[in-house]
């Protein structure tokens, strides 16, 4: 597969996760890093079926290092197996299982997760299970059996509310927001709805794609922004943040068009020039992270490698109210991040053969870095300067 979106799909020139050129470059950063000392496996698979004959039995006489570990270079859908196209993306059943077996059998799976971190994060179960914890500030969001919604649309869409109401930390009656599927990638399965009778639309649509085998669909409530900043985190700790937009497309609801800006231009699009602002809101994120982190230590005590958590930035005049919007396992986009990939990769091979980090990134220190900004701010009057642009923090 050599599958390079343009700039709207935010892959930049690797392609995704799942195309050759990425699976290329990871294993030519680990030869420039560990030399000959190693050994590659490579199963290619057409099917699930394909899958199924993945098995510790197979593939554990022909490892011979002395540490095992796998990586997946494939996305898991709700899609029965075959009447999806396009090539790197599997049934899932089929790959958990085969994760799994490889886990049992010892294998440590170095990318992206463990199988059991992976499907909590690609099922977008953890939305539901987070969402009436404040701390965690996640939308209000609930699920939808697809039973309900074949019995009755209308039904369904308005129980669906009265959950999401309950559930919701504003107060009033909630009508708009976004459905989505579990296991959907490129933001494809997403759709927003305005009403009660637009939702139980939005419902049906969802789950009557092709071979579509999801038994429920996923509500959240609407979350006003004025922007998503998105936290790259590898070991557990912020790195790296991006300045983006998803843009609405009118039409169908769906969220297709994409773009990144320099932190510069966040602050005069979004914050009306006030740096002191963008600064908080980054202070709080790197905080509301931390807490992340530790929520999924609570799932997998090994820290990920490599994690990016997506929020909702509104700006509310001096400051800012942050929500947590997505949370993406390894693999993700890194498009606007030129030294991303890199970072990534040597993250997923330390974690592989628990070797300490060559050129650990320095981690994003806010509090620091807040007070020096908050100061310089204060001195420029609340304005953005040009001359204030150059301090990068990876040099």
């Amino acid at each position: 597969l050599n599958e390079l979106a343009g700039e709207e799909g935010g892959w930049g020139s690797l392609g995704t996760s799942i195309s050759d050129g990425y699976i290329r470059a990871v294993f030519e950063r680990a030869y420039q890093r560990l030399g000959c000392n190693y050994e590659v496996l490579s199963c290619y698979v057409q099917s699930a079926a394909d899958l199924g004959k993945v098995t510790a039995a197979a593939v554990m006489p022909l490892l011979r290092g002395e540490v095992k570990t796998g990586c997946y270079f494939l996305w898991p859908v709700a899609i029965t197996d075959g009447t999806c196209r396009t090539p790197g993306y599997v049934e899932k059943t089929a790959l958990f299982e085969c994760m799994k077996e490889m886990e049992l059998a010892g294998v440590v799976t170095s990318f992206p997760h463990s199988a059991a971190l992976y499907k909590l994060l690609v099922s977008k179960d953890w939305c539901s299970y987070v969402c009436t914890n404040p701390e965690l500030r996640t939308p209000a969001t609930t699920k939808v059996m697809r039973s309900m919604i074949e019995q009755n649309p209308e039904v369904a869409a308005g129980t669906c509310l009265s959950a999401l109401c309950e559930l919701s930390s504003s107060d009033g009656l909630v009508s708009r927001g976004v459905a989505k599927l579990g296991f959907s990638w490129e933001a494809s399965d997403v759709l927003s709805f305005t009403s009660k009778w637009d939702l139980s639309k939005k419902l049906e649509t969802l789950l009557n794609g092709p071979g579509c085998e999801a038994d429920h669909v996923i509500v959240q409530e609407f979350v006003p922004s004025d922007l998503e900043i998105r936290v790259y985190c590898i070991g557990g700790i912020p790195v790296k943040m991006l300045y983006t937009k998803f843009c609405e497309n009118t039409e169908d609801g769906s969220f297709t068009s994409f773009k990144s800006v320099a932190r510069e231009a966040a602050i005069n699009m979004w914050f009306g020039g006030n740096e002191v602002a963008m600064c908080h809101a980054e202070a709080e994120m790197c905080t509301l992270t931390k807490k992340w982190m530790k929520w999924i230590r609570g799932v997998d005590c090994k820290l990920p490698s490599f994690l990016r958590i997506d929020y909702f930035v509104k700006r509310d005049g001096s400051s800012a109210v942050i929500r947590t919007g997505e949370i993406t396992e390894a693999g993700a986009s890194c498009l606007g991040w030129a030294d991303g990939w890199t970072a990534t990769f040597d993250a997923v091979i330390n974690a592989a053969t628990g070797l300490p980090f060559p050129q650990l990134l320095p981690p994003l220190n806010y509090d620091i870095e807040l007070s020096a900004r908050l100061e310089r701010a204060r001195k420029g009057g609340h304005q953005y300067h040009h001359h204030h642009h150059h301090h990068h923090h990876h040099h």
